[in-house]
């Protein structure tokens, strides 16, 4: 809804779960002898949810409306049951 919190926070956000799937395709190319590239495109299996701490020096009632407001923000990640992911690398064989 736009409301502004003044504060000092700290957010963090954690993968719910200690091991999940994924699915993946990549693409690697070597270039030369030594030299190489690779590439991967995929989804994690798994939802995350955020924690912010430093939310105790609000006021009573914009603590209770950041509190809302995290759940809210928490309820909405996780009705994405994947999460994107790019890797790119290069490589250099000795």
């Amino acid at each position: 809804d736009g409301t502004k919190y003044d504060g000092n926070f700290v957010a963090k956000m954690n993968q719910d779960k200690k091991v999940a799937p994924v699915f993946a395709i990549g693409y690697q190319h070597t270039v030369g002898d030594n030299w190489g590239f690779s590439a991967e495109l995929g989804a994690r299996i798994t939802s995350v949810t955020l924690f912010i701490t430093g939310q105790e020096t609000l006021s009573a009632s914009d603590f209770t409306k950041f509190e809302t407001d995290l759940a809210e923000i928490n309820r909405d990640l996780h009705d994405f049951n994947a999460i994107p992911f790019l890797s790119l690398a290069v490589s250099y064989r000795f």
